[in-house]
């Protein structure tokens, strides 16, 4: 009887392990019907234990025919009653300028050898309806004011102002220059210059050094490691990012074509996962952190202009 009952003990503790470790994903829309220019969104779900890497469907501007994605971010969120159970969510604004039914088919996301569905579902959008039972109105003409040059010194004066300050400082600075002692100039000797991805890739193991989320900083160790990206992706590929938001960045990354969408999904992943710590106050996990480091390095790597002359050498033998 003692060994019926711990075989069944352990026939438990393996099904529990195997459902613990399952992957499952699920998809769901906040508004599944609305009229036309309005915006909504769909999310992804994967259902995964901490410390999996999670892919999902590499998106771009368009989630499918006519449905437009407008913004893209990804939250993470910890059960409570298991914190080595987690959810990763992609959530994608979307909208569409053209009325119909849309049928959003299933996506696929994966962790190694795992993949798991999510369910399909239905979006409609619908026209804006329009009164035509109302008579049409012509448009009123602008009035005519009288606006002469005191009005135009009143409403400019601070302009005005202002020149005349410029000016002044100008001619100081200019006859200040002329009167001054110049002093020999010396010649400075050429520093050898650093290309952009030994440049991103030093910093990044500098960074790795400093120990920084290891120690608390998370918010300060992922605006160092965005930054390093942003500068490395202008000097580059000289698109402009230290302004722009991360949907705008891989927007204009569209163009770049020797970039494989698998580093593109990486590199997304870290701008992403950096916004929601710097803006929404996330808490990635450690192992996390560090994968977002190992990420970048390869994505520089696999990016620069060494690796893309290797790879045309290589397309010649």
């Amino acid at each position: 009887m003692k060994v019926i009952k711990i075989i069944a003990i352990g026939i438990l503790l393996c099904c529990g392990q195997y459902s613990y470790s399952q992957l499952s994903a699920t998809s769901k829309i906040d508004a599944p019907s609305l009229k036309i220019g309005e915006q909504t969104v769909f999310r992804i779900a994967a259902h995964i234990k901490a410390g999996e890497k999670v892919t999902f469907p590499p998106f771009t501007d368009t989630l499918i025919k006519n449905v437009m994605i407008v913004g893209v971010k990804t939250d993470t969120i910890v059960e409570k009653e298991d914190p080595q159970k987690l959810s990763l969510v992609r959530q994608l604004t979307i909208t569409s300028f053209e009325p119909g039914t849309y049928n959003i088919p299933s996506f696929t996301v994966s962790t190694g050898s795992q993949k798991a569905n999510t369910q399909p579902a239905t979006l409609e959008f619908t026209n804006v309806a329009v009164d035509t039972s109302k008579a049409f109105y012509d448009i009123k003409q602008p009035m005519q004011v009288e606006y002469g040059i005191l009005d135009w010194l009143r409403d400019n004066w601070h302009w005005i102002l202002l020149a005349i300050v410029a000016i002044a400082a100008a001619i100081a600075a200019f006859i200040y220059l002329r009167k001054r002692p110049r002093k020999a100039a010396v010649p400075l000797s050429p520093k050898p210059s650093e290309s952009e991805d030994a440049r991103a890739l030093r910093r990044l193991n500098e960074l790795k050094n400093r120990s920084l989320w290891q120690t608390g900083e998370v918010k300060l160790y992922y605006s160092e490691l965005t930054d390093i990206l942003r500068e490395y992706l202008e000097a580059r590929f000289g698109i402009q990012t230290m302004e722009k938001t991360t949907a705008e960045i891989f927007t204009s990354m569209r163009q770049i074509k020797n970039i494989s969408q698998d580093n593109k999904a990486e590199l997304r992943q870290i701008l992403e996962v950096a916004d929601l710590v710097k803006f929404a106050k996330g808490s990635p996990l450690p192992e996390e952190n560090k994968a977002h480091l190992e990420y970048a390095i390869e994505f520089v790597n696999k990016s620069r202009r060494a690796a893309e002359i290797t790879e045309k050498e290589q397309g010649h033998v």
